[in-house]
């Protein structure tokens, strides 16, 4: 039931690497694993490796944070899905525009936001809410007890032991350029963020088994499937190698005038040989040999 894993790939955040995220839910038996890494998938594949090696069925998304406060985290249902959640992300960073506070309607993916934080006054199928087993007592005088339906068992991993902890505060100071006498619980994780053997996990939430119930449907409705030996790589960009030469041509001069302004006769005349270099040699040719 763990919906919500990090490694270090979430960059002063997370202190475990995928191999060793994976190796600490091997020793507790536990069959499926969600990589939610923030604002982050470069560590996908490391981890859909090591489960593969393991016999542990991985899954991947992404936790979505805006300064250091959590929004909400993507979880993809397919590889579809998996694109869908590093467009978005990709759209915000490449304009470099906030992140919204509400996630937009994915259509492969589900969205689960934090019990203590926003949520939406309405919860589309495919929208969830996670909930700590320490926030089950709130539950009775929140309006969500009344749409049991939409929560979900939320139990990050960011650590593995009080040495990863301090390691993780660390890591949270230096990111807050700050001293550690000043980080306050909202600047890190909580010091349950941990993996802990599933038996308990369910035991804390022995009285809400639809919650429990919620996390396992959701589990079995997604996948995530990746060949690694079939070559991914593109035989041409554009569609034709002779387009991906004019496309490359078009390229270099328009660095050129953003760089040296169109009036520079010196730079478009070294520009322009280069440019007949690569094209009596042809384009492989001239790559390997610069």
């Amino acid at each position: 039931m763990f919906l919500n894993c990090h490694t270090y790939h979430s960059l002063r955040y997370g202190v475990l690497s995928p191999e060793e995220l994976v190796k600490r839910a091997a020793a507790l038996k536990l069959d499926v694993l969600v990589l939610t890494d923030v604002n982050s998938t470069s560590g996908v594949f490391d981890f859909v490796k090591a489960c593969g090696v393991a016999g542990i069925t991985p899954l991947i998304g992404i936790e979505f944070r805006e300064g250091g406060r959590l929004l909400y985290t993507g979880i993809a249902r397919n590889f579809v899905g998996f694109g869908e959640l590093n467009r978005f992300l990709s759209h915000h960073r490449l304009s470099e525009t906030p992140l919204p506070v509400e996630a937009p309607p994915f259509s492969n993916a589900y969205v689960v936001y934090p019990f203590e934080g926003f949520v939406p006054q309405v919860l589309a199928y495919n929208v969830y809410v996670g909930i700590r087993h320490f926030q089950l007592n709130r539950l009775l005088t929140s309006p969500l007890s009344g749409q049991m339906h939409k929560l979900v068992v939320w139990q990050p991993v960011v650590f593995a032991s009080r040495a990863g902890f301090d390691v993780h505060r660390h890591l949270r100071a230096v990111d807050g350029n700050t001293l550690l006498s000043r980080l306050t619980a909202a600047d890190t994780a909580s010091e349950f963020d941990w993996p802990v053997a599933p038996e308990r996990l369910k035991s804390a939430f022995d009285s809400y088994p639809m919650i429990w119930a919620n996390t396992e449907a959701l589990l079995k409705n997604c996948s995530f499937e990746f060949n690694f030996k079939s070559v991914k790589n593109k035989q041409s960009y554009t569609g034709s190698r002779a387009d991906d030469q004019k496309l490359l041509e078009q390229l270099a001069l328009d660095g050129m005038v953003l760089r040296y302004g169109n009036a520079n006769a010196e730079a478009r005349q070294r520009v322009q040989k280069e440019l007949d270099i690569i094209n009596s040699l042809g384009f492989a040719a001239y790559f390997l040999i610069t």
